[in-house]
Parts: structure tokens; C-alpha cells; sequence
């Protein structure tokens, strides 16, 4: 399943360097550095403080997930959007609410292209809820949940930064029936085939057939 859901990520990420280098004008490098299922509170103690975390629910899909951005690709993109050529000018400062207004615009762009080829689900539509800047602030009922924790990096101009994805149990086990549907679909149809067992028809006793030695 792992290796699967790695796979749509793979299309994910390319999708998103493109969409992303069309929309900022400018080419847009991006890779997946890691996907991996851990306890979330191990999740929290990935994520650096502070940062630029989205929290975001999925239509027709249960759960709460989060984006975190790194300050300075966050800023980077802000400028970008803004006009500017894409490099953070002070990363000692916290977002002001303009610029997460605006760094909205590529958040939004990101999730979508997220369940697009990842969920595959036409009525899957992400809903931002909030934003935080500390890891310590967010709502979790269980800290032991699992999450699916992926991490992108993304280089736009001469900064690159990471971007984590978590995603809770509740909201990927639908994609993991998807997958393992898929799986067993395949493994039917490579499976192979046995033919029914020959009839022989009783009048072919009395057939004659001659034999020379």
C-alpha cells in the first residue's frame, strides 16, 4: 500500500511542478523526499516552530489535515505571487495576514492538485479551516492516531524549502480500499486461467483405427 500511495505521490508531484511553474511563471522544481506512517505526535515533533501550518478538511472524506510550509518557501512564494522574483526578504518575521491571504492562492492550488491525482475522488474538495504557526496549538483528540506524513521539497528561484503533509488514518483508508481493489483486480486478471476438462465422447469407442507397425 505504502508503495502505491508513494506512486500517486510521484504523479502528484509532477503535476504540481507543473501546474505550479505555469501558475508563478517561472520553473518550479519539486521532488518526494519521504512517505511514511507514524504516530502523530511523533508527526509533531517533525515539524519546526515556528512555520506556516494549514489546517484543511476534504469533502466526502473524514479527518482533519495539515500543510506545513517552511517560513522561508513560504515567503519566497509569497513574493512571487506578489510580483517579486521569488526570494524571501526578511525570515525573521512571522506572516502578516496578507501574506497568508496570499499564499492561500498556491495552498489552494496544491490541495487541489492533491486530490486530484491522489484521492481520485471527483467530489473530494479541500476547505481550508485555519492557520497556526505552532505545532503545539493544534487540535488532535488522539495522539497516538496514525498519520501519513509526506514530505516535498520545493525549489523555487535559489531557495528550496520542504513542505509535510499529514494525513490522518480516517481520511486515507478510502484511498486504501482504492488501492487494494485495484490490486486485487489486477492480481485477477494476471492470475492465469484453467481450462475445463476434457470430454470424451462415448461414440469415439466404436471409431476404427488402423495401425501399422
Amino acid at each position: 500500500e505504502l508503495r502505491q500511495l508513494r506512486q500517486r505521490h510521484e504523479e502528484f508531484i509532477r503535476a504540481l511542478s507543473t501546474r505550479l511553474s505555469v501558475y508563478l511563471r517561472m520553473e518550479i522544481g519539486a521532488r518526494v523526499l519521504d512517505l511514511q506512517t507514524l504516530p502523530y505526535r511523533r508527526f509533531l515533533e517533525r515539524l519546526a516552530t515556528p512555520t506556516h501550518l494549514t489546517l484543511f478538511r476534504i469533502e466526502s472524506l473524514n479527518g482533519l489535515a495539515l500543510l506545513d510550509i517552511a517560513p522561508a518557501l513560504g515567503l519566497a512564494l509569497v513574493d512571487r505571487l506578489l510580483g517579486g522574483s521569488g526570494k524571501p526578504a526578511n525570515l525573521e518575521r512571522e506572516f502578516s495576514e496578507i501574506e497568508v491571504e496570499v499564499l492561500d492562492l498556491a495552498v489552494h492550488l496544491m490541495l487541489k492538485e492533491w486530490c486530484q491525482e491522489v484521492t481520485r475522488n471527483p467530489d473530494a474538495r479541500p476547505q481550508v479551516v485555519s492557520h497556526e504557526s505552532n505545532p503545539r496549538y493544534l487540535p488532535w483528540s488522539d495522539s497516538d492516531a496514525n498519520v501519513l506524513m509526506v514530505t516535498l521539497s520545493l525549489t523555487i528561484n535559489e531557495t528550496t524549502g520542504e513542505i509535510r503533509l499529514g494525513v490522518p488514518g480516517a481520511m486515507i483508508e478510502p484511498i486504501q480500499r482504492q488501492l487494494n481493489t485495484a490490486l486485487d483486480l489486477k492480481a485477477a486478471t494476471a492470475a492465469p486461467r484453467t481450462s475445463a476438462p476434457t470430454q470424451w465422447h462415448p461414440h469415439l469407442n466404436e471409431v476404427p483405427v488402423p495401425l501399422h507397425a
